[in-house]
């Protein structure tokens, strides 16, 4: 480990467009690189989909082999080839205002995956590799789900639906006599719900991710990096027939979705659509809530909300952001299940120039 801890969400230096998200002030440790170094990070719950921000980086971040990993963004310097990360030592830049800029390569990756740890070693990529090299180093992603069975004991407490969904003519009544879950009164008829016969969770996610950034062709148009933005069941899964599934990527340099069907084991099909297509991605909508909630102007105006993001296109030929991918970004007082919350200041993001184009805000009452 190096010297250089930011622990209070005071470090500047992920701010700048290298980084996605950007982060005007966060915390940061810096990390050493140098011949035999090599770093494990624990985790305390599986972490889905890291993202690492590296600044400053001269050096070369190893990942074990199978490591599924990809560029979100960075300077030019700042390149990602299989299982590792490579950065050229450079030295700072002075801005027009006399500050210095940032030193060496800069740039956000991301690994695909669930991880409890992650390993890694980082060797300095500048002389004859035996000088000690600072990187500015963060972690973050999105806790798994524990998606396993859970057994609950005891009885459960009862629970009296509701009397009535609505105060109109037509209200909808619950039959109140009928207990939990709620039941329609009058001529409702109990519909059952069978399961897949086989199951569809993350594991498989990542497992036909793997399949399809795998493909040759797929291979050769992620080559910049690319978002993954889901994977979705085509149809109903079945023992006796092939699964086909959807694997949805943007490639943010050529500015398209590309969809990677895949039956069975193997990729039947690519097809592509322009970069305003659902579905938006966990990072996509991270980056649009942090570049509001950043917002000098706009910031101070959500402080405390909670921001909740779609995937919204602007359609009005005349409107800048016409075509782009934006995110429709809307902030409201704490959850509450009994409660509809009202948006009280929403934002449209544009993911392509990265600013916030139109506001408004709403009484929150």
């Amino acid at each position: 480990m190096g010297t250089g801890f930011y622990l209070r969400d005071d470090f500047p230096g992920f701010g700048s467009a290298a980084f996605t998200p950007p982060l005007p002030t966060t915390g940061m440790v810096e990390i050493v690189g140098a011949p035999g170094h090599a770093f494990k990070v624990l985790f305390g719950a599986p972490l889905r989909d890291p993202v690492f921000q590296l600044g400053s980086l001269g050096s070369i971040l190893t990942f074990p082999a199978d490591t599924v990993l990809a560029r979100l963004s960075g300077d030019a310097g700042f390149r990602v080839a299989d299982n590792t990360v490579i950065g050229e030592a450079a030295n700072s830049v002075v801005a027009p205002d006399g500050t210095l800029g940032p030193s060496d390569s800069n740039g956000t990756v991301r690994l695909t995956g669930s991880f409890t740890s992650i390993q890694f070693t980082l060797t300095p990529n500048f002389a004859d590799g035996t000088i000690r090299d600072g990187v500015h180093f963060q972690i973050g992603g999105i806790q798994s789900l524990d998606t396993s069975p859970v057994e609950l004991g005891g009885t459960p407490a009862p629970v009296q639906p509701p009397p009535a969904l609505g105060n109109g003519d037509n209200e909808l009544i619950f039959d109140r006599s009928k207990g939990w879950p709620p039941q329609l009164a009058g001529n409702s008829t109990p519909v059952g719900v069978t399961p897949s016969p086989l199951p569809y969770t993350f594991a498989d996610w990542e497992r036909y991710l793997r399949i399809a950034v795998s493909h040759s062709e797929v291979k050769g148009l992620i080559d910049d990096g690319f978002i993954w933005l889901g994977c979705h069941l085509l149809k109903t899964r079945a023992e006796e027939s092939p699964v086909q599934v959807l694997v949805a990527l943007r490639n943010p340099t050529a500015a398209e979705i590309i969809e990677v069907k895949i039956s069975g084991e193997a990729v039947s099909g690519i097809e592509f659509k322009a970069p305003w297509h659902h579905p938006e991605s966990p990072t996509e909508m991270a980056t649009a809530i942090e570049l509001v909630t950043s917002h000098p102007e706009h910031g101070q105006a959500v402080a405390g909300l909670i921001p909740h993001a779609i995937l919204r296109v602007p359609d009005a030929p005349n409107e800048p952001s016409n075509g782009h991918r934006c995110l429709h970004v809307m902030f409201t007082q704490a959850d509450d299940r009994f409660v509809e919350r009202l948006v009280c200041f929403s934002a449209l993001v544009d993911l392509q120039t990265r600013q916030v184009v139109a506001t408004r805000k709403s009484p929150c009452e």
